[in-house]
């Protein structure tokens, strides 16, 4: 596993990384409706985001897998959804919304952090 090094300023994304080495090992039919685990690229392409969002010392988001062994990095919270969804290439695609209403989206490679994407997470979810 590869994880960011922690220091004073950027939040402990422990339970994320762990949260993607348990989806990348989990069994076919996890779900008992023929789920895939994710594959080593959605793995891959999820801990570069994990730790570019980390660097921005973003709150820690919730990992959520797709039966299709896709996975989505989320942030819930102050009547924000914010999504970024991995599904193995390089890129990400990414939805912002609050309270219903659409507020933006977009493709980004896996190893930054959307411009647009970055302006609400830091003003919604910065680690305090």
């Amino acid at each position: 596993m590869t994880m960011v090094k922690s220091d004073k300023s950027m939040p402990d994304y422990q339970y994320a990384f762990n949260r993607i080495d348990l989806f990348e090992n989990e069994k076919p039919n996890w779900d008992g409706f023929g789920g895939l685990p994710a594959s080593a690229s959605v793995a891959t392409e999820v801990r570069k985001f994990l730790a570019a969002v980390q660097k921005e010392c973003i709150e820690v988001p919730g990992l959520a897998m797709g039966g299709d062994g896709s996975v989505a990095v989320v942030w819930n919270a102050y009547g924000f959804y914010i999504s970024a969804d991995f599904y193995g290439t390089p890129e990400y695609s990414f939805l912002i919304s609050q309270g219903g209403s659409f507020m933006g989206s977009g493709v980004c490679p896996s190893d930054k952090v959307d411009d647009c994407l970055t302006k609400y997470l830091r003003s919604v979810f910065i680690n305090q």
